[in-house]
């Protein structure tokens, strides 16, 4: 007990209790996901611009505490920089991009990539902050050493279940003392969400660290509730945006290259605020991005594109909470690069029934892909001669429905519908 308090009393004289004069920020979204999915959102609840070059995000890892003399380590902190204008929020993502990474270095879900303002500590070894787990306090702090708001408690690693911090990593829980295992684990593998009633930081070291009482818990991976929040202060003139029109339905060829635009959908906001748009639904599995400040719906995966249509989910924000539209998209099993030519191609037995089809073309056969309805490649086969006709066994792939590529020797490509029975 002696000790503890000699450690509070040293957190407390070496940091200012509270904040120096004028508008701070709240952490305001809390990501501790698999793997590199980690975020912090900032939100500025005031009426004020804030100058983010005054503050930095600190990790206390693993129960770490502050010097009481001297600086700190530059490795557990990220110094941020911009402008948070008033009633806006900033998203802050781990910068792990790199596709072909694994392990540590592995990429950040693309759904997680979309809602990034700023990407932040790219190497563990100059800045770790976002390399949280449910077991690290995370701090939101003045350059001047001043605490302005707390995720956590400070100095204080929780266990998991069984006692121990790892297999799983311990966390903050729902049942009280919060760190000793018993109960929920909220603060790892959750998405945390500040309540709309909390407009003032935590800049006081807690005994206890009760998420619920300042939170609300989401499951893990949940990322459609970065880049606005709602807040008691925000502006009861506020109204929101409104979709420009009631429907939108988009056609693209199957063989369209990545960065190829679906279409455009667009919003206006009474208030003239400036908005943003997000895919909500299907945006980590199907293959299309949007960008984020005009409203244009892209091809971002070819090799995941299939011929089936798509309805999308789309938000669009002013900063609060978002309005919501569906997108239908076509994509049109015809190729692009042979609309003008006249090779034609029968396929026998379709459906598929004694595990073999025999394809037939009035052009050479270069080759054959066949892709399943998650878009992941199931078969490829070449014919190097060249031939109008090419049995294609198919004894190994389960029943469903695929979609069958033909290319022909000029290179030009077509695209057919097979049923595996």
């Amino acid at each position: 007990m002696k000790k503890l308090l000699l450690l509070n009393a040293a957190i407390l004289l070496s940091f200012s209790l509270f904040s120096q004069s004028g508008p701070d920020p709240i952490i305001s979204e809390y990501v501790e996901g698999w793997s590199t999915n980690k975020a912090i959102e900032l939100y500025n609840p005031t009426d004020t611009a804030i100058d983010l070059s005054n503050y930095r995000l600190t990790r206390y890892s693993n129960g770490s505490v502050p010097p009481p003399t001297g600086p700190l380590n530059t490795q557990w902190y990220v110094e941020l920089s911009g402008m948070l204008m008033p009633y806006k929020t900033r998203v802050f993502v781990l910068d792990k991009r790199d596709p072909e990474a694994q392990g540590q270095d592995a990429p950040v879900w693309d759904a997680l990539q979309a809602r990034a303002d700023t990407f932040v500590c790219p190497l563990y070894n100059e800045s770790y902050t976002l390399y949280f787990n449910g077991d690290d306090a995370v701090a939101l702090e003045k350059l001047d050493d001043s605490f302005i708001d707390i995720f956590g408690k400070i100095g204080e690693r929780p266990v998991n279940s069984t006692g121990g911090t790892s297999s799983p990593t311990g966390g903050w829980t729902d049942t009280d003392p919060f760190n000793d295992g018993s109960g929920i684990n909220l603060s790892g593998d959750h998405t945390l969400v500040r309540k709309p009633d909390i407009i003032t930081g935590v800049s006081t070291p807690v005994d206890k660290f009760n998420i619920l009482t300042e939170w609300d818990s989401l499951p893990a991976n949940t990322f459609t509730s970065l880049g606005w929040h709602d807040c008691s202060t925000s502006p009861d003139t506020n109204q929101k945006p409104a979709f420009d029109a009631d429907s939108y339905a988009f056609d693209i060829k199957i063989d369209d290259p990545t960065g190829t635009s679906a279409g455009t959908v667009s919003a206006t906001d009474p208030n003239g605020d400036e908005l943003s748009y997000y895919i909500t639904a299907g945006n980590s599995y199907d293959p299309f991005k949007i960008n984020r400040s005009t409203g244009e719906i892209q091809v971002a995966k070819t090799e995941e594109l299939y011929w089936q249509d798509y309805t999308l989910t789309i938000d669009v924000t002013d900063g609060t909470s978002p309005v919501s539209k569906t997108v239908d998209i076509t994509v049109e099993g015809g190729y692009t690069g042979i609309q003008n030519l006249s090779h034609s191609v029968d396929i026998y037995p379709n459906p598929v029934i004694n595990g073999f089809i025999e394809i037939n073309a009035t052009a050479g056969i270069a080759g054959i892909e066949i892709y399943n309805l998650t878009g992941k490649r199931v078969m490829s086969l070449l014919n190097e001669g060249g031939s109008r006709r090419i049995n294609v066994p198919l004894k190994n792939v389960e029943a469903g429905v695929y979609m069958l590529k033909l290319r022909f020797s000029d290179d030009t490509m077509t695209a057919r519908k097979i049923l595996v029975r």
